[in-house]
């Protein structure tokens, strides 16, 4: 009998780096994004990643038991991961925005939702953005919200 897709390696190992961070820092949550998926999508096939470490306890830097103290929440389009739910206001070192690795570039929409949610004190900064922002956008957004952009030496951008 083969393994299901839905709880294969595979799959863990794409949440694996999100669950590690969602334990250290328990029971804060962290928010997962996941380019090109739906939040429903996100919430499903995390709950099936931790499912399946559970019943394969595929190695990993963190327990397969560990994983059963973590809760998916659907927030609206965010999916918060941790061991509280996030209404429960978090303190502010306690959200931490885990990208998935494959992720090339921030849309504008999405460096803007990045902005409204800092500038609304739902997520704490800084964020690192692995690219260079547009300096018209970069003046849209300060403009427009409580939030500082800064182009870093590297190519990188600080969102504050």
């Amino acid at each position: 009998m083969s393994t299901p897709s839905r709880l294969r390696e595979q799959n863990f190992r794409r949440f694996e780096q999100s669950f590690d961070t969602a334990l250290k820092q328990y029971p804060h949550p962290i928010i997962i994004e996941i380019p090109d998926l739906s939040p429903r999508t996100i919430a499903a096939r995390c709950r099936d990643a931790m499912l399946s470490h559970q019943q394969f306890k595929w190695t990993a830097p963190f327990h397969y038991e560990a994983t059963k103290r973590l809760k998916v929440y659907e927030k609206g389009n965010i999916i918060w991961l941790g061991g509280k739910d996030p209404e429960d206001k978090p303190s502010p070192e306690a959200a931490q925005i885990v990208l998935n690795n494959s992720t090339p570039e921030w849309t504008e929409a999405e460096i803007r939702a990045l902005a409204l949610l800092l500038s609304s004190a739902k997520i704490q900064g800084p964020i690192t953005l692995n690219q260079v922002v547009d300096p018209l956008l970069i003046s849209h957004l300060e403009s427009s919200f409580n939030v500082s952009l800064t182009p870093q030496p590297d190519g990188t951008t600080l969102i504050l």
